[in-house]
């Protein structure tokens, strides 16, 4: 696997960070289906709650790092 995937000027993107990147948006989109389907929450809803959940994910992980 490639650490660097391209370079666009000085921005880099990894594999990792993109990888994470389609898994979030990925189950985001699924989760939301899924909810809006079974259970009436809206899209919305479950876009926000997934948009906090990996901000505190990834502050949590800096702070325990």
């Amino acid at each position: 696997m490639f650490p660097v995937i391209c370079k666009i000027g000085p921005v880099s993107v990894y594999s990792y960070g993109f990888m994470l990147a389609i898994a979030v948006m990925t189950s985001g989109w699924l989760v939301a289906r899924q909810a809006n389907a079974k259970l009436g929450v809206r899209k919305d809803d479950v876009y926000d709650l997934a948009f906090w959940v990996v901000l505190a994910g990834i502050l949590g992980a800096r702070i325990f790092y």
